[in-house]
């Protein structure tokens, strides 16, 4: 009898991929004599090559663009069970065409019912859940419906390991900057799937910031262009503010760690904060599914707290945003809002 051997995808952006760690480590628990592999893009599986070794869960890459070798790579892994935590045409037809014979994923698109032999409905954009609570319903369909298991487990909040290079070079990093043990990191900059606010907006809070909590706030920039045009505009107000730049994800990784409080939007490097057991500020619009009910930290070992902004038609505003952090919400390890 051949070996259960599972693949689990989530091949978007980096806090999507974060928030599939929970299922991770339920499949893990679950199933401990399962072969588990991840597919996520090849930066995001290297950064987290640490936390995969320690649920013995192996990080794959493969080209996604071609879809000759990508049906290829899956015929010959012989995996049984494919798992999307987010459907992709490429991804779901190659592991059709490789009949992986168990495809499992949300019965989200018209071809769902096509190429998958399991699914379940799940509507989202409602925000009955948080995203990793979603992947987690998921996780639980394979192991009872799909493996027939009984098993049940628990999850404890979830920390990523250090990465021990990283580590030494973002401690020197921070050194060389005379960026004092005790500071905020504020990374401003997100992906665009959220409202954010804007470079004025940032500039008039990071003063409130620093004297609310008695420390100085270090900004972070990250890789895409609206990122830099985003800090870069900050900067013109606040000449002086220190700036990371040109990180890695596994130096930002530990100057994440490393930092007292991580304030940021919606973004990757907050969820990342988050389960390096950093405590987080998040930003959160109110508006439809870009809300924190979804989108907020979950998992982690570090505690949050959501400050909901005010939504015009193309930004976020602050307003009285220590009114806002009074009326704030902490989350409880597993991302209930309380």
């Amino acid at each position: 009898q051949l070996k259960l051997k599972i693949l689990v995808t989530r091949t978007d952006r980096l806090g999507d991929a974060l928030l599939c760690l929970p299922t991770l480590c339920y499949l893990r628990k679950a199933l401990p004599d399962a072969e588990i592999h991840f597919l996520a893009k090849p930066e995001i599986g290297s950064l987290l090559a640490g936390f995969m070794r320690e649920h013995y869960i192996k990080p794959i890459e493969v080209e996604l663009r071609q879809s000759a070798l990508l049906q290829e790579a899956l015929k010959a892994e012989r995996y049984r069970v494919a798992l999307f935590l987010y459907p992709e045409w490429d991804l779901v037809s190659a592991a059709f065409l490789a009949r992986v014979p168990k495809r499992v994923a949300p019965l989200s698109k018209w071809w769902s019912f096509l190429l998958l032999n399991h699914g379940v409905r799940q509507n989202r954009s409602r925000l009955e859940k948080n995203e990793a609570e979603y992947n987690l319903d998921l996780a639980k369909f394979v192991v009872s419906k799909v493996v027939k298991s009984k098993e049940t487990p628990t999850i404890p909040p979830l920390e990523i390991p250090v990465h021990s290079a990283a580590a030494a070079r973002a401690r020197a990093i921070l050194a060389a900057r005379n960026i004092p043990s005790d500071f905020i990191l504020l990374h401003p900059g997100m992906g665009g799937s959220a409202l954010n606010l804007d470079a004025d907006a940032y500039a008039t809070w990071i003063p409130e910031l620093e004297a609310q909590y008695s420390m100085p706030v270090v900004l972070s920039k990250g890789p895409a262009e609206k990122d830099q045009e985003l800090v870069e505009n900050i900067l013109q107000e606040r000449p002086n503010q220190k700036l990371l730049s040109n990180l890695s994800l596994a130096e930002l990784m530990e100057c994440l760690r490393l930092a007292k409080l991580v304030v940021a939007p919606s973004t990757g490097p907050l969820h990342l904060a988050h389960y390096v057991g950093t405590s987080t500020l998040g930003v959160y619009s109110p508006k439809g599914s870009e809300r924190p009910e979804r989108w907020a930290p979950w998992g982690g070992t570090g505690q949050s707290r959501i400050l909901l902004a005010d939504a015009s038609e193309k930004r976020l505003k602050l307003g009285s945003w220590r009114e806002k952090l009074n009326q704030s919400k902490m989350l409880d390890p597993m991302g209930a809002l309380s």
